[in-house]
């Protein structure tokens, strides 16, 4: 994907606020359109949650041919993997829209209490 330079002047006008700040960093440093940074970040997560999918579907694979699993034992647990995986991006959607119809700016929120508490930690608050 090739990069996009924009006018700085068309930057400083973008509400970027609602961004990671490393979005915003990348885009001011190097002059770039805040949503085209934003894009290669949200197709290097898909491209990598992809893959991971793709291996851990290898692994079950494996462990079929292996005969630690039958083929539907196989095909139940990246079914079961796939239900969880989509429950936590369910529950991370809902967070989301909590805080925005809460009102509450997460990007500054985070420098209190952290990205990771934010989108879903299994530990919940201690």
């Amino acid at each position: 994907m090739g990069a996009v330079f924009v006018p700085k002047a068309i930057n400083a006008q973008q509400d970027n606020s609602s961004y990671p700040p490393i979005i915003n960093s990348i885009a001011e440093k190097f002059n770039l359109n805040v949503e085209d940074v934003k894009g290669v970040f949200d197709q290097q997560r898909t491209d990598r949650q992809e893959q991971q999918r793709q291996t851990l579907q290898d692994q079950i694979n494996k462990a079929v041919e292996a005969g630690v699993l039958t083929q539907q034992q196989g095909e139940d647990l990246a079914g079961r993997l796939n239900q969880m995986a989509q429950t936590r991006q369910n529950q991370k959607d809902e967070l989301q829209k909590w805080f925005s119809d809460s009102g509450i700016d997460q990007t500054k929120l985070s420098a209190y209490i952290g990205h990771y508490r934010m989108h879903g930690s299994n530990d919940g608050f201690k």
